[in-house]
């Protein structure tokens, strides 16, 4: 980040410029004239950007007449008015142009102003995604129009700048592309060798006849926070306490069809059993506490 803020004081020395981002793009209102020889048409979507409607869908989902339909062409973007907020919105980088519906908005950007790439990271930012939300009507279904995008201000940095930011966005990217990799590949070696150490021929047990299985209450005063966890159902804590009702070293799992049925949890601390819960403790020697948990989770793994 060094790099970014080097730049910054040597290009940027009275600060960066603030500009809307409707000031960096231009509509584009080209239709299909009658008689054209353009037949490929495009659908924006969120995981794979402009792909050719035909080879996302079974069967054609547009008008056998393509007149009133609009021009696409390489570099330019087109976007759903009404699920701009789930990420439809893409640019065509293929040569080929191609057509998208009427209800589209097709924009070009000022290239020579901002960075294709820098642009793209910007969208999707935390910061232009809440300010696209906060332009749509309270209770109203949503829906962007083009005149929005001179709402939202933006940092605008020199090119040089953009383009660093741009590099180091990218490798972020990279990084995390590789540790979902290895994430996935430890989860394959992890089930690989569930399945060998626990499938095998080993005496089988009731689970009652080796643990005690029991439910708790609510406790009188729930916090934010607090010394001890409220242990109720569901994947999370339900609040806080000052005292408890169970000791830690224990697997708990909802006792009922709440939503997070199916969930194992192993409390190390002690906490407070709610009345939604079951904590399980073994009581013999035969059985460890955190083997049973392991167990209960490959189990329910292997349902899933």
């Amino acid at each position: 980040m060094s790099s970014i803020n080097n730049l910054v004081n040597e290009l940027c020395p009275n600060g960066v410029e603030k500009v809307s981002l409707g000031s960096l793009m231009k509509r584009v209102k080209e239709k299909n004239y009658e008689g054209s020889d353009i037949t490929t048409v495009y659908s924006v979507t969120k995981e794979k950007g402009i792909v050719k409607s035909d080879d996302i869908h079974d069967f054609s989902i547009y008008s056998n007449d393509l007149s009133n339909y609009s021009i696409l062409r390489k570099n330019q973007y087109a976007y759903n008015p009404a699920r701009l907020n789930i990420g439809s919105i893409a640019q065509l980088k293929s040569d080929e142009i191609g057509l998208v519906s009427p209800m589209y908005i097709v924009f070009e950007l000022n290239h020579n102003r901002i960075d294709f790439e820098y642009f793209e990271h910007l969208l999707f930012s935390k910061k232009v995604f809440n300010d696209m939300c906060s332009f749509v009507e309270q209770g109203a279904r949503f829906r962007f129009d083009y005149k929005n995008w001179d709402k939202i201000i933006i940092d605008l940095p020199p090119m040089q700048i953009q383009k660093e930011i741009v590099r180091i966005l990218d490798k972020f990217s990279e990084l995390e592309a590789e540790l979902e990799a290895e994430l996935e590949a430890r989860k394959s070696q992890y089930e690989f060798w569930c399945e060998k150490l626990f499938d095998n021929d080993y005496e089988i047990e009731r689970l009652g006849d080796l643990c005690s299985i029991k439910t708790g209450s609510k406790p009188k005063e729930i916090f934010d926070n607090g010394n001890y966890e409220y242990i109720n159902a569901g994947t999370t804590n339900s609040g806080f306490t000052d005292v408890v009702n169970a000791k830690g070293d224990c697997v708990t799992t909802p006792s009922r069809g709440q939503g997070g049925i199916g969930f194992v949890g192993f409390q190390t601390n002690d906490f407070w059993c709610g009345p939604l819960c079951y904590q399980i403790r073994t009581q013999t020697d035969k059985l460890i506490n955190k083997y049973l948990y392991v167990l209960m989770s490959y189990t329910l793994m292997s349902d899933v």
